[in-house]
């Protein structure tokens, strides 16, 4: 990705790196298919990210046993 902006890139430059902190361990009652979709919808690059449309789309909600599932991409 390019940041344009010179003050920007410099401050994403100069941060630290962390390790990532998986979503299953945040929320590991969520179901795996909505930490795929949340893991899409967060990426950093925004041609990385879903449209909303392809959201809308693809990661519909339903009933599976009872329990709200996620399609996702």
């Amino acid at each position: 990705m390019q940041v344009r902006n010179d003050k920007a890139r410099k401050y994403l430059t100069e941060m630290r790196k962390k390790q990532p902190v998986p979503f299953a361990q945040k929320f590991p009652n969520a179901d795996p298919s909505a930490h795929r979709l949340l893991q899409k919808l967060l990426a950093f690059d925004q041609k990385d990210r879903p449209t909303a449309e392809e959201v809308c789309f693809v990661a519909f909600a339903r009933l599976k046993n009872g329990v709200m599932a996620f399609n996702s991409c």
